[in-house]
């Protein structure tokens, strides 16, 4: 109990040591700056480490000895020297606190109220995530007659290139891979493969439905309709990044380029006059340019749009960095709002495409579901392109 006179404990309370693992949460929950005027406290240097300027304060005192400001209180020795009771200050603002001339300034309540607002403020301008989990969705398909997918050390270079980690459900990776192992030549492979990836999306879409899924990695090779496909299956709410493999032989194969050493990349959107033309032709030039001697006979005289980039030769580098494919997209959604402004009829948007894989997910990604035409993709062809699939 207190002394009814001086307030101060009756018995006397010693200083005890603080111990270091509650120094460390001290300093982690200061982020190394004074509680009070948030000074640095990690610029002191020797020769040989770095020096730590920052100072154990305590709001009740350490001790009820004499000198020990802010001692009347019925805390023990061990509570006086917990993390609670603790602030940490640089050398001018610890001086400050413990003069008895300030005692009446600096109250157990300022204290504490100042030791809340700094660690708060703390926490919440460090709230950033630098890693965000994500599910990766992957294909593993037959390109002229060999087996093409992603290995494990490519996927995780590109994944450490992007900040991401993988979503892990009951101990396991969260990892879909579809199988596309049809030959493009054989009849029956666009109906097969468009259902190996609406039934491996099932469990996807389940996940998404539930909350526990809102971010996509998509490391996809296949044949272009294939690939529409297999976007237009990607929910347009989900947060995806596209992933393309590049012509190197080496673990960062899937990785994009860095942006400050590629290009500006823009597309234009040409196309016929306005018309109640209810099927038009998008001719889509990214890796090479597709000219109109390779429209199918079935296909001539209707409409013609054409997207390819502006001031610059289609080539198979050209989508090079997440902002060129940011900007292929821009475009491909103009072309889209074209064909919906100046042919109102059309239900059905014949798409001939000469594009890398991650543009060919973005066509089918970027069409909206519910509002605007289906679309035909083509597959080219040695004699120019033959009608594979629809797309909605």
């Amino acid at each position: 109990m207190p002394d009814a006179v001086s307030g101060k404990p009756t018995t006397f309370v010693p200083r005890a040591k603080v111990p270091q693992r509650v120094q460390v949460v001290v300093w982690a929950k200061s982020a190394g700056r004074c509680a009070l005027c948030s000074a640095y406290l990690l610029n002191g240097r020797s020769w040989f480490h770095t020096i730590l300027d920052g100072e154990m304060a305590h709001n009740v005192g350490a001790s009820t000895g004499g000198g020990s400001p802010r001692s009347a209180s019925h805390k023990t020795a061990t509570e006086r020297a917990e993390e609670s009771n603790l602030l940490l200050l640089c050398h001018r603002c610890h001086r400050e606190v413990d003069t008895p001339a300030l005692a009446d300034f600096y109250t157990i309540e300022y204290l504490t109220e100042r030791k809340r607002a700094h660690e708060d403020r703390v926490r919440q301008v460090t709230d950033f995530a630098t890693r965000r989990q994500t599910v990766i969705v992957s294909t593993k398909a037959r390109i002229r007659q060999s087996t093409v997918t992603v290995s494990p050390r490519e996927l995780a270079a590109a994944l450490h290139s992007a900040d991401l980690t993988p979503y892990t459900d009951a101990g396991e990776v969260f990892h879909i891979c579809v199988e596309l192992d049809d030959d493009e030549t054989e009849p029956w492979v666009w109906a097969r493969s468009t259902a190996r990836i609406d039934e491996k999306l099932e469990r996807l879409e389940r996940a998404v439905a539930s909350g526990r899924v809102d971010h996509l990695a998509v490391f996809a090779i296949a044949p272009i309709p294939i690939l529409a496909h297999l976007g237009s299956r990607l929910d347009d709410k989900l947060a995806v990044v596209l992933f393309g493999r590049h012509r190197v032989d080496s673990d960062e194969a899937w990785c994009w380029r860095k942006e400050s050493a590629q290009p500006e990349v823009r597309f234009t959107v040409s196309g016929d006059d306005v018309g109640d033309a209810d099927e038009v032709v998008a001719l889509v030039s990214v890796s090479a340019p597709v000219s109109e001697h390779r429209v199918p006979e079935a296909l001539a005289g209707l409409p013609i749009i054409r997207l390819f980039p502006h001031d610059q030769a289609a080539s198979r580098d050209l989508i090079s960095s997440r902002t060129a494919l940011a900007a292929f997209s821009d475009g491909w959604r103009r072309l889209l709002n074209t064909v919906e402004a100046d042919f109102p009829n059309t239900r059905r948007i014949h798409v001939l495409a000469a594009v890398p894989t991650t543009v060919a997910v973005e066509m089918g990604r970027h069409r909206m579901r519910e509002a605007q035409p289906r679309l035909a993709v083509y597959q080219r062809t040695e004699d120019g392109y033959a009608y594979a699939l629809d797309v909605g």
